[in-house]
């Protein structure tokens, strides 16, 4: 398909597949996933097209509903949509309802998500994968401590 092809070659797919194999190494099917700034839905696209994660639901979460909405109409232009949602909401107020006992959060916006509700509110054991973009240069993203104070 088009669009697997098009993520194998851009470097912002490329560290997306470095997390999702890790993901994989651990687990490789959830309940549900929760996509923090699912940023046009490219997370969800590519766990549905590229990799060996299953889950019954995602949920793609963002504050800006055009990314939101775009990023639905990719879904839906693959055939990847059906077991796809949008919740337009602020990650610092979810409280995490449809996680389950066997969910995933995903989050690769730490550099655009201030405050850490989003992370307190997440229920113990639950699998979290973090990536961040290493363009702000007062933080050490390569040091977690850094990340979860």
């Amino acid at each position: 398909m088009i669009l697997s092809k098009y993520f194998k070659k851009q470097k912002a797919f490329i560290v997306k597949e470095e997390l999702i194999k890790e993901i994989e190494k651990i687990k490789q099917s959830f309940s549900t996933i929760y996509i923090l700034g699912s940023w046009y839905a490219n997370m969800s696209l590519y766990i549905k097209l590229a990799s060996n994660i299953k889950s019954k639901k995602i949920i793609n979460v963002d504050t800006n509903e055009e990314f939101l909405s775009v990023g639905q109409q990719l879904l839906k232009l693959a055939g990847q949509d059906s077991n796809v949602q949008s919740m337009l909401k602020d990650a610092n107020k979810l409280n995490y309802s449809q996680l389950g006992n066997n969910g995933l959060v995903i989050n690769t916006s730490l550099t655009s998500i201030e405050d850490d509700n989003w992370f307190n509110s997440i229920p113990a054991g639950t699998l979290v994968a973090l990536q961040a973009r290493n363009h702000d240069s007062n933080i050490n993203y390569s040091n977690t401590n850094d990340i979860l104070r």
